[in-house]
């Protein structure tokens, strides 16, 4: 079932990545802006905004279909955000529904602040490479922040929305009852920083590539270059170790290293710092 979740998550966030660059190449070709609005004349049916029903219809069938298969194989949702596991009753719809749409949303988070971190990691490099220039046009307005900025944002968005919703989580009875506006803000803070743990693949599988692509020739590519210098600059810190021995770089490796023990004591401290919450 995670598999299954996580297919459709990405599938749901390929449909948003095509409707943004639907609405991109429209806004740069006067003829296509001409064309969309003579068809929207013609036809009831707006087009441009395909892409965003079938988001929004994968969502709630996704949810539908669980509310099938939870009956068959004994499945219980959980919304997994770090140290915290939110659980949803799979016998009713309309609680499956908030689990598929604020699943998607973690997932749609967490990709766009690994797309931040991108972007701050390679602020100073120009813009020749596709992968980067795709990264950017995806962010828009955000590009132009400063680096800090860029990362530290996606954390205040994750905050005031599961501040916001914690209520509502209270009350449905998937959240401990937060009686304070003091429990109810430590942990959507703690929430927030759970999103730390959705780099943490993503830097294992970066690290992992450009060790490979350092001793193994694999041909000159756009996502090789962008994967080695995107890695360098992630690893400035550790390159005053003597990381190359007999030609191997073994920097990548510590990369590995340092990210597996960093996460693991992240999520023993938010774990010990959730569970002295006095619900």
């Amino acid at each position: 079932m995670e598999l299954l979740n996580f297919i459709l998550n990405l599938a749901a966030l390929f449909l948003w990545l095509n409707w943004r660059e639907a609405r991109r190449m429209r806004k740069r070709s006067r003829y296509a802006q001409l064309l969309t609005r003579v068809t929207n004349t013609f036809s009831p049916w707006n087009w441009q905004h395909s892409s965003l029903l079938f988001l929004g219809l994968i969502l709630s069938l996704r949810a539908l279909l669980y509310l099938q298969l939870a009956q068959i194989i004994d499945w219980i949702p959980v919304l997994n955000a770090g140290p915290v596991s939110l659980p949803f009753r799979a016998d009713y719809y309309f609680r499956l529904a908030i689990y598929s749409f604020l699943d998607f949303f973690w997932f749609f988070l967490s990709a766009y602040s690994i797309f931040l971190l991108l972007s701050a990691l390679n602020e100073k490099k120009a813009d020749t490479n596709p992968i980067l220039k795709f990264i950017r046009s995806e962010l828009g307005f955000l590009e132009r922040w400063p680096a800090s900025l860029k990362i530290t944002v996606p954390f205040l968005i994750a905050f005031l929305f599961w501040f916001a919703l914690s209520a509502l989580l209270t009350e449905l009875g998937i959240v401990p009852n937060l009686q304070s506006h003091s429990l109810r803000a430590q942990f959507s803070l703690i929430l927030a920083l759970s999103l730390l743990f959705a780099w943490r693949l993503f830097l294992l599988a970066l690290f992992a590539l450009d060790f490979v692509q350092n001793h193994v020739y694999l041909g000159r590519s756009p996502l090789w270059e962008f994967i080695h210098h995107t890695s360098r600059t992630l690893l400035q810190p550790v390159r005053v170790l003597p990381t190359k021995v007999q030609g191997i770089d073994f920097a990548p490796l510590l990369g590995i290293v340092f990210t597996l023990a960093l996460t693991a004591l992240g999520q023993r401290l938010l774990l010990a710092w959730y569970s002295r919450l006095q619900f």
